[in-house]
């Protein structure tokens, strides 16, 4: 069983995904707690044009010969 849960919270999710994480971190549905973490809202960086999010792409593949790396092009 985990020790905890962690959200990576994009700032841009629907409703209904808050909704569900309310639901989640109410008391007697997880038997670990839920971390939410966030670097602020990824459509204000979009809006701004912000080289450092427009540049990112958070999503990696793992390969067993190189190890984990980012992958643009997903």
């Amino acid at each position: 069983m985990p020790d905890l849960a962690i959200f990576a919270d994009t700032g841009w999710e629907p409703a209904r995904v808050y909704e569900h994480l309310d639901w989640l971190s109410s008391p007697d549905v997880l038997p670990f707690p839920i971390h939410t973490v966030s670097a602020g809202n990824i459509r204000d960086g979009l809006m701004r044009g912000a080289r450092a999010t427009l540049g990112f792409d958070p999503r990696f593949l793992a390969d067993r010969h190189a190890g984990r790396h980012p992958h643009h092009s997903l």
